[in-house]
C-alpha cells in the first residue's frame, strides 16, 4: 500500500511540473521557510508561519502537489514563504520539491530558515 501511496504522489509531481512547465518562471527574491503552522495560515491562532503571511502579504497561494504545505507569495511573487514540516524527510521532501519547481527562479534567492526550537511547557 505504501508504493502505491509513493507512486501515486510521484505521478502526481511529475504532472504538477508539466502543467507548471508553459509559464516562464518569475525571479523570487527572497524564500522564508518555516518549519510548522498551529492551523490555518490566516484568521486563527497564529504559528509561525501565519505571522510572515499577515505580515508580509502572502495572499496568493501556489499549490505544490508533493509538498508538506502550499507555497503563498505577496503580489508581485518576489517574496515566498511555506511550511515544511518539523522533521528531516518532510523538510527534504519539501524543499526539494519547491526547489525543483519550474513556476519560480530560485537561481538568485535569498533563503531564510525561520524556525524555533522548544518544548511545550506542560510537557516538561
Amino acid at each position: 500500500m505504501r508504493f502505491l501511496y509513493v507512486g501515486m504522489r510521484s505521478l502526481m509531481l511529475v504532472c504538477g511540473f508539466a502543467l507548471a512547465a508553459s509559464a516562464a518562471p518569475w525571479p523570487v527574491r527572497v524564500v522564508v521557510l518555516t518549519m510548522f503552522e498551529a492551523g490555518e495560515p490566516t484568521g486563527d491562532r497564529p504559528g509561525e508561519f501565519q505571522f510572515w503571511v499577515d505580515g508580509e502579504r502572502l495572499e496568493k497561494v501556489y499549490p505544490l502537489t508533493a509538498a508538506y504545505h502550499a507555497v503563498h507569495g505577496n503580489a508581485d511573487g518576489t517574496v515566498i514563504a511555506t511550511v515544511t514540516g518539523m522533521g528531516n524527510t518532510r523538510a527534504a521532501a519539501s524543499v526539494m520539491v519547491l526547489g525543483l519547481d519550474p513556476r519560480f527562479d530560485l537561481s538568485k534567492a535569498y533563503w531564510l530558515v525561520a524556525g524555533i526550537a522548544g518544548v511545550e511547557l506542560s510537557h516538561r
